[in-house]
């Protein structure tokens, strides 16, 4: 427990818990299979497995926010990564892509059917076209320019969103496509999220990686795991060169 810090640079408390595997997680009820799992399940399971979602079950309706209680009317969902070499969303198009389309059938029963768009780069438009059914693919390009969050949002609503702006506010919720996927992976399991993608490159490497890492796992540590040397001084950039 100490201090640390908020984006928007307030001082909070913070605590680390450090884990060394899962056999203390507690397991809840698994649902293994969406489709056939009712609304109210989807959301009890959601709120249980501690999601952050406006979509809470009756006994907590209380708790909804002003903004939480507008509700969603269109889901974007990002598959596209800020700029080159980072390769992370993308995964969720192939890898991945079967907890992606669970997880969009079960964000749409629970929000009402309502439209989903999903952002994706323009060589994988026609893949998620087919692998994707019943949502809206919105292609961009690869630069900087086509995949920043804000710009993309305001071509899709026709309203620019600054950083400190909340687009559920609106009624637009804005998934990453990673973050989206792992809703399908955690129900499935019973199970809270443990871990995410991270891409990783160094002057040393001959072309960049994509690691799972465990939440709150240091960066030297993963430095270190892909022999990556690093002294006093040196600078890691996050986030990626244009945008970190």
């Amino acid at each position: 427990i100490g201090p640390g810090h908020c984006w928007n640079g307030s001082e909070v408390l913070m605590l680390t818990i450090r884990r060394t595997g899962d056999d203390d997680m507690v397991k809840v009820r698994e649902i293994p299979d969406m489709e056939t799992a009712s609304r109210d399940e989807l959301i009890q399971m959601l709120s249980d497995l501690g999601f952050d979602s406006p979509w809470k079950p009756e006994s907590l309706q209380h708790l909804l926010s002003d903004t939480e209680k507008v509700p969603v009317k269109k889901i974007i969902v990002r598959a596209v990564d800020l700029e080159p070499p980072l390769s992370v969303q993308r995964r969720f198009l192939t890898e991945f892509l079967g907890d992606l389309r669970e997880s969009i059938a079960g964000v749409k029963k629970i929000s009402g059917d309502v439209p989903v768009v999903v952002v994706v780069h323009r060589e994988m438009a026609e893949t998620a076209r087919k692998e994707l059914p019943g949502v809206e693919i919105f292609p961009v390009g690869n630069n900087h320019l086509d995949t920043n969050p804000m710009l993309t949002l305001q071509k899709i609503t026709g309203k620019f969103y600054s950083f400190h702006d909340n687009p559920l506010a609106d009624g637009i919720m804005v998934f990453s496509a990673e973050d989206l996927a792992f809703i399908a992976r955690c129900l499935h399991k019973g199970k809270s999220r443990t871990n995410k993608l991270i891409t990783v490159y160094a002057p040393e490497m001959d072309r960049p990686v994509t690691v799972r890492v465990r939440l709150g796992t240091p960066v030297k540590h993963v430095l270190s795991e892909l022999g990556i040397k690093y002294s006093t001084g040196d600078r890691i950039i996050l986030n990626g060169v244009l945008t970190g």
